[in-house]
């Protein structure tokens, strides 16, 4: 659409369009790049985790939460690791700065929605307060059908019918 003749756009629109999917692809990059560089940038201090021992978990006890001794218990049990200590230093730069991306893209996206609405020539129509026809208000018999049961007992094949 951005380089189409047939589609009619004022340049104003059209403007606002780029500027919201370009915002949404560079962020994007950013993000992409960001989280390839924490795996293969060689960034000290990430996120240290690790399958809790013994003496993690007598520390979570004698510090009272047992919460936290439950899970440190189960994951040892299932070998699974826990986050021990979060990223610091470098490492979190760049982690806040992928995640901020992110946002930014999805908020850029989301502009470009509200951008197609706020130009579309159907946001402008005059429309009627009410629908066309005759209606009631309290309609009772739209629930009984023809027969005269009510329409959820239309399907019903109980033992007063044979």
């Amino acid at each position: 659409l951005a380089f189409s003749k047939l589609v009619r756009m004022r340049p104003r629109e059209r403007a606002v369009r780029w500027v919201f999917c370009l915002g949404c692809l560079g962020f994007a990059s950013i993000f992409v790049f960001c989280r390839e560089f924490r795996k293969y940038g060689g960034l000290c201090c990430e996120d240290d985790r690790r399958v809790p021992t013994n003496e993690d978990i007598n520390i979570a006890r004698a510090g009272g939460a047992m919460g936290k001794v439950v899970q440190a218990e189960l994951a040892q049990m299932s070998g699974t690791p826990l986050l021990y200590d979060t990223a610091s230093g470098q490492y979190l730069l760049v982690k806040f700065i992928g995640y901020w991306s992110e946002v930014l893209s999805g908020f850029c996206m989301i502009g470009g929605l509200m951008a197609i609405w706020w130009f579309c020539p159907e946001r402008h129509f005059d429309l009627f307060d009410e629908l066309p026809g005759e209606y009631e208000d309290d309609d009772d018999d739209a629930l009984v059908g023809d027969n005269g049961k009510d329409s959820s007992e239309e399907g019903d094949t109980s033992s007063e019918d044979a």
